[in-house]
This record gives C-alpha cells, structure tokens and sequence, in this order.
C-alpha cells in the first residue's frame, strides 16, 4: 500500500520535501481568520471578497475558520465533495470555509452556504445550493447558468427535487446548479413570491418537506412554479450593495505547529482519525507540553471508546492551559458519566461556555448540571418528588423490522416530536422519532450522547426502525432504537 504524506504531516517534519508548500501565513481582520499556504496575494484576495460578502449580509456570528489550500489535491484530502473548487463545513463547534479558488464567485458563494446554516439550519439541497449561487452573483443573472439550461434543459422537477445533495446521482450537478439558482432566483426577484418567502423559509425550518413547505406558503404547487422559473429565468434582478470599507488585512508568518494543530482539528471534525492521530502523535513527542497534542489524542481516545485514556489525556490538555471549548465540554462530559463530583462537571462546563459562547450544548447542559446542584440537598442526592413506579408493557418501545447503517447529519426538533437525517448508501433518508425519550441508545460505553437540534457533527449510526412511510413529515420509518459505531 503506498503511503500518500500531506502537507499536515510534513509541516511536522525536521526538512519539508521538494515541492510542497512548507511556509503557512495567518492573515486576518476583525472579522476573519485565513490560514493558507497558497501565498499572500491569494490570501489577501479571499479574506477581501469574505469582507464585501459578509457587508452584504450584515451578519454577526462567530466567524468560520477559513482555509485557502495551494493545490486541488490538498483541497480535496479535507473536501467531502471533491468536484467543487470550494466547500463549506459546519459543525456543532467550528465552522470551516475550504478554498482553493479564490474568485468572487466562489468566495460569495461558500459564506452564503454559512449563513444560511447559522440561521436557518438545513436545508433542501437544491434550495441551498440556489441560494448560495444567487447571493454568489449579488441578485444578477449568471450567463453560464442560463447557457446551460438553454442547451442542456432543465431536470425533471421530480429528479431535481429527490437529489438531496447535488453531487449525488444524475452525474451532472452543473444543471442541478444552475436549475436551483435560476428558480430561487424568481423566488427573491418576483414580488409575487419575494413577500412570501419568509413564510416558505419557516415552514422548512419546521421541518415540512419542501413541496409542501411551498404549497403552504405560496398557494400553488411547487411544479407550477418551476414552469413559471422557466419562462422568466434570468429576466429580473435586483441590486445587492457591498457596504462600507474593508478593513486591511493583517498577515503574519505561521509556525509549522499551530499550522500543523490547525490541520489536525479540521481532519478530527472531518473524521480522518489517522491523519489527525498522525499530527498529534508526532506533535506530542516533540512538544509534551503543548495542550493541542494532549486535546487531539484525547478526543481521538474518546471516539475509539478508550474512556479513561480520554479523561487522562483531557485533564492534561487542561492542566496545561488548553483554550478549546471542545477540550473542556468533552471532559466535562467524562467526568459527569463515571460519576464524578458535579462541581467539576460545572467548572469545565463553564470554561466551554465562556471560550465559546455559542456552544448549545454546553450551555444547555450547565444549565442542567446547575439546576441538578440546587436540587441537592447537603449530605444527600437530588430529591426525589414520587416513588418509583412499574413501568407498563404498553411503554416499552416495539421492535424494529428494518435497519439502516450511515452518517447522522441533522435532527430536525419538531415540538415533541424529531426527525433524523442520515446519509447511508449514496442517498439521504429522514426517519422519524415519536417519543425521543422512549428511544434505547446502544454501543455508547460508559458516555451518553447529547443531541441538539439542527446540523451534527458527523458520526456513524445504526438505525433500527419501522418502515412505515409518512409523506408528511417526509420520512421512510419510526425509529424503534439508535446504536453508534
């Protein structure tokens, strides 16, 4: 097997190999950071056009962290789509922007794909994808995508609507593109649906399915609109301004280990567990003090379910000065499920929540351990207000008759009610949980799971279920029971 080294793994490395970009720059403004080892002016280029973008949206939020890769092949090593010459990736605790063409365009486009998911969660492909490229183009029409059409035709609105990512399926995402951009496009610049989009943007975030998401909000059925986006593709617009002076870019010379702790935390939160376990391992033995290293190969013994290894090597991170809110939510976590004293559990939850003050999680289960406290009276456990009672049969939860093995992606909170998303062979499917709190969680060792609404980390799942289709939420079964791999 022929062992491929990346840029990562050579940034540790006593010489960098001919060819290969050794030297790593931050450059950053108030609102940016950029790391890259494509060079200044490229970087400059990209943190300038993040600025005109972010001016458009007038959006404040923790920012991305942002990568400009020099080549295409190092781009695609932390891609998860690799025909794209750029991608956004949003997790419960960083978001990322991967570069490698720094165009308006492409720029424009992967911040919208930010924004949208800070505010809005998911979204059905084709509308994500169109609203990304219509803010990519500041409200004009593409030529290309109009060209395209033209020749090309436009996708069966069934087939349009079923790719619930552009790259699956059908083998041509530029007509998927451009499809989805030319009918978002009438939806912001025709007032007949312009006024109503608010309506459609909230009903998908409760989680309808778009073609009724659509039907409710704007009276007509989604396939009628889709003849209307064809007869005016391309015919209105409006003007998008970008506002106000960009601040000057700061740039600065990165050493090869904070470049190289940078890489590792993206391939953690992209799951390339031997890659990052390679960047930390070497890092451990040439800086023991460093926290990065002792935080990576924590969380790395975490995901192989090595509990104690984690709580060791997590406490380390933090009696060594580790400033990642993910260091301390994780060993908070630990500490909590073996038992620990609460007011640990309370002192890192608080250090995560302060690092990083848009952690839902963390936050939310402070705000439990801290109430858990307060009902715990001196000397003795949390009062209980009842006596246990026999749980009826009829509450046991029934067994599945199907199974799905994939990637959970989203949980959709739907009042009492969730839907999860999980990617598994080449296609999306939605499965529907009744009574969240009914549901067994298997494999999970000695930790309990926290979910939270919206978009989740990646991580594979076990699903069973009982395939029992509801058109109205969209979704395949009733999950029956969850297990983690």
């Amino acid at each position: 097997m022929r062992r491929v080294l990346s840029i990562a793994t050579l940034l540790l490395a006593p010489a960098a190999l001919p060819g290969v970009a050794a030297q790593w720059l931050r450059i950053s403004t108030p609102n940016f950071e950029l790391l890259t080892d494509a060079g200044e002016n490229k970087g400059r280029t990209a943190i300038v056009k993040l600025e005109e973008i972010r001016s458009v949206f007038d959006f404040s939020a923790p920012a991305p962290r942002v990568f400009v890769f020099a080549s295409e092949a190092d781009r695609k090593r932390f891609d998860l789509h690799e025909f794209r010459p750029g991608s956004f990736l949003g997790t419960p605790e960083r978001s990322y922007i991967l570069l490698r063409d720094v165009s308006e365009r492409i720029v424009y486009h992967e911040y919208t794909h930010f924004v949208f998911a800070r505010t809005h969660g998911a979204l059905p492909a084709w509308f994500a994808e169109g609203v990304a490229e219509f803010y990519s183009a500041l409200g004009q029409a593409i030529p290309g995508h109009l060209a395209r059409l033209a020749s090309g035709g436009w996708l069966p609105v069934e087939e349009w609507l079923s790719k619930e990512a552009a790259w699956i399926g059908g083998g041509d995402p530029a007509r998927f593109y451009a499809q989805s951009w030319a009918f978002v496009h009438m939806l912001y610049t025709s007032r007949t649906y312009r006024d109503r989009l608010p309506g459609f943007m909230k009903r998908l975030e409760e989680g309808a399915p778009a073609a009724q998401a659509f039907a409710d909000a704007f009276g007509k059925p989604l396939v009628d609109a889709v003849d209307e986006a064809r007869a005016l593709a391309g015919r209105n617009s409006i003007a998008m301004a970008i506002k106000g002076k960009r601040p000057d870019p700061q740039v600065a010379a990165l050493d090869k280990t904070p470049a190289a702790i940078a890489l590792a935390d993206l391939s953690l939160d992209l799951n390339q567990y031997g890659h990052a376990f390679e960047i930390y391992t070497k890092l451990s033995g040439d800086r023991p003090d460093d926290p990065a290293a002792a935080a990576g190969l924590g969380a790395l013994a975490l995901r192989r379910g090595d509990y104690p290894e984690a709580r060791r090597l997590l406490r380390r991170a933090i009696e060594l000065g580790s400033r990642e809110a993910r260091t301390h939510y994780e060993y908070a976590m630990l500490v909590r499920e073996s038992g620990g004293e609460p007011a640990a559990v309370i002192e890192s939850l608080q250090r995560a929540v302060a690092l990083a003050p848009d952690f839902a999680d963390a936050k939310y289960l402070l705000g439990r351990a801290e109430l858990d406290l307060k009902q715990k009276p001196e000397g003795g456990e949390v009062r209980k207000s009842k006596p246990a009672v026999t749980i009826p049969k009829s509450w046991n939860n029934p067994e599945g008759d199907s199974r799905l093995d994939g990637v959970l992606e989203h949980v959709d909170c739907l009042g009492t009610q969730a839907r999860l998303r999980v990617a598994a062979n080449g296609r999306r499917y939605s499965l529907a949980v009744r009574e969240p709190g009914k549901i067994p969680i298997r494999n999970t060792g000695a930790v309990t799971f926290e979910f939270g609404c919206g978009p989740q980390k990646p991580r594979r799942i076990e699903i069973e279920y009982v395939a029992k289709a509801d058109p109205a939420m969209g979704t395949i079964g009733d999950v029956t029971a969850l297990g983690f791999r």
